[in-house]
């Protein structure tokens, strides 16, 4: 009995593979791949910006895989261009099989038109984007729509509060007093927080600057602690030492900014608060 190559027998699996596929082209059988909406999630968030993806979905009915050989897409947040782009190409769709395709776009706050505070309080940002895809078929490149638009939740400031100050020591010239500022995080997302820093008032007079570094990351509902300590020059500042050491509620200001990301965020707090020894 005469036995066939096993080449021989490869090239009648392709070819009667490629048969398959001619005959169901030339009957009309193929069928047009399909893109649907599938979700949008905020990554990479910090309080001055952070990376929208917009995913979508390649649906292909057809017996053959599918690749992808062109994506060009517009995003929009509120109405202010963000991102354009051509992702890599290369993405293969199964056969009656899908694959999702992400469209990222990273962005400042600053890019919306407003102060970044103004941003964050909204809540929330509308999106659009748009564009087309193009699918690589055996019957040539097939392109599809891209349109949606919707709405994402935005991160929130922390919330700052000032507890109680202490007087840790008094020199003939100065005083040196502590400042515990607790920082909640509020919202849905948790931000890196690298450092903050604020001009101090005390009883309306300026008297200095405090920071700290290295923050870390707050996450949503949790508070983080920090101890500021700040001299007070008598001179310049008599009046506000006087009110310290009286121990009476004395208004206190902190005015300075939170570095979270590439830009800082401004931030302001005003209470009174009694000074203890």
């Amino acid at each position: 009995m005469t036995r066939t190559p096993a080449r021989l027998l490869l090239a009648l699996a392709a070819v009667a593979t490629s048969c398959a596929t001619l005959e169901q082209l030339t009957s009309g059988a193929f069928q047009k791949p399909t893109l649907a909406y599938k979700s949008t999630t905020l990554a990479d968030v910090t309080l001055s910006g952070a990376t929208l993806n917009v995913v979508t979905t390649v649906n292909n009915p057809n017996g053959v895989g599918l690749s992808l050989a062109a994506l060009d897409y517009r995003l929009s947040i509120d109405g202010h261009p963000v991102a354009t782009g051509r992702p890599p190409e290369g993405l293969q769709i199964p056969a009656n099989g899908s694959a999702d395709v992400t469209l990222p776009a990273s962005f400042k706050f600053t890019d919306l038109g407003q102060a970044v505070a103004t941003v964050l309080a909204k809540g929330s940002a509308g999106y659009k984007a748009e564009g087309t895809v193009g699918v690589k078929t055996p019957i040539g490149v097939v392109h599809l729509p891209l349109s949606h638009e919707g709405t994402f939740s935005l991160p929130d400031m922390p919330g700052i509060a000032l507890g109680t100050p202490r007087v840790a020591s008094v020199a003939i010239d100065r005083a040196t007093v502590e400042l515990p500022v607790t920082l909640t995080g509020r919202g849905s997302f948790a931000v890196p927080l690298q450092a903050l820093q604020a001009a101090v008032t005390i009883g309306g007079t300026r008297v200095g600057e405090v920071s700290a570094k290295d923050l870390g990351t707050l996450e949503p509902g949790a508070s983080r602690s920090v101890t500021l300590p700040l001299t007070v020059p008598f001179s310049g500042a008599l009046g506000a030492a006087q009110a310290m050491l009286k121990g009476g509620s004395v208004p206190i200001a902190l005015e300075g900014q939170l570095q979270s990301g590439p830009a800082p965020v401004p931030f302001a707090l005003k209470t009174t608060a009694q000074f203890r020894r």
